[in-house]
């Protein structure tokens, strides 16, 4: 997929980053703990990165000391981070079943970026930005690629993701069309 290692490179070059992360995931415990692979470009993006944040922007490195040796660890921390919104009525649920949203960074620690898993390949998975404390009229739906926060570096034509950002209805009472959009180099 050259679309996400152009991406995650221009990415690189925007902060000045020549190197590659010291730590080498064990992609298939993490996977194996997860239950579904992960986005091709969130995996260049930790072979690439250590783990650290742009900013007010935190990618959950699988590489963070506290879980760097235990992939079960690393998803129960990332699944206890946004259980609480569980509790809330008519929102988004959070799991890492097909349905469900799993938190894969935050904004500022008050957005979770997350992915709506579903059946389809990891690739193709939605991006949401949700705001879990004040509650389901505020979370943004951004379907894109896994970094919704980098689109704007991925050049023209590389990739597959949708341009489309909006208010999501309650889950309850979307539509058909909500989830799908157009690939940014159909215009």
């Amino acid at each position: 997929m050259t679309g996400a290692s152009t991406a995650v490179d221009r990415l690189a070059a925007l902060v000045g980053w020549s190197g590659r992360s010291p730590y080498d995931p064990d992609w298939s415990s993490l996977q194996a703990a997860f239950g579904h692979q992960f986005p091709t470009d969130f995996r260049q993006y930790v072979e690439r990165f250590p783990p650290g944040a742009f900013d007010f922007v935190q990618v959950f490195h699988p590489c963070e000391s506290e879980y760097r040796e235990d992939a079960a660890y690393y998803v129960d921390v990332l699944l206890w981070r946004t259980n609480p919104a569980n509790g809330i009525e008519d929102y988004y649920r959070f799991g890492n079943k097909p349905g469900e949203l799993f938190a894969w960074g935050t904004v500022n620690g008050e957005l979770e970026l997350c992915w709506e898993l579903s059946s389809k390949p990891a690739d193709t998975w939605t991006c949401v930005v949700a705001d879990i404390p004040a509650g389901p009229e505020k979370a943004i739906q951004a379907a894109c690629w896994t970094y919704c926060w980098m689109l704007w570096a991925a050049p023209e034509g590389s990739a597959y993701w949708t341009i489309s950002a909006r208010f999501c209805q309650l889950p309850s009472s979307r539509t058909p069309e909500m989830g799908r959009g157009r690939r940014r180099n159909q215009r």
